[in-house]
């Protein structure tokens, strides 16, 4: 099972968040530069979003990248956000979410993440659903 998590995850930020990224909020923010990490504790895995000028320019799928900001979860959280289920926010107040770097550039990312989400929600497969 946690294998396919991880793999969903995957599949989320390799290819579901670049096909609609030039459909969100971010293109337009044009002074949104800012380079995002999130890490997946559970996966031992790490995705950091490069954005200038509120487009996506880089995806990368290693630690080598060092964001501004690090918002680090388990994959059930990360899943249940990006659905939908629970806000960016109440994770974060509920301690299921701890963020690294710039605070203010962090929690102004967490509130642009959630009108992503809202514009844009992942779909979970059902087998996953009654997991997360």
């Amino acid at each position: 099972m946690q294998q396919s998590t991880c793999q969903l995850i995957y599949e989320y930020f390799e290819t579901f968040v670049p096909s609609m990224m030039e459909r969100s909020i971010f293109v337009e923010l044009d002074n949104l530069n800012i380079v995002m990490g999130f890490l997946i504790t559970d996966c031992k895995a790490q995705w950091c979003l490069t954005l200038e000028q509120g487009h996506l320019v880089k995806t990368i799928s290693d630690s080598s990248e060092n964001p501004e900001v690090l918002f680090e979860m388990e994959s059930e959280t990360f899943l249940q956000i990006i659905s939908g289920a629970i806000s960016p926010q109440k994770s974060f107040f509920a301690n299921r979410v701890k963020l690294q770097g710039d605070t203010l550039k962090a929690l102004k990312m967490v509130s642009i993440f959630e009108q992503f989400i809202k514009e844009h929600p992942f779909q979970i497969p059902e087998a996953f659903t009654s997991k997360v």
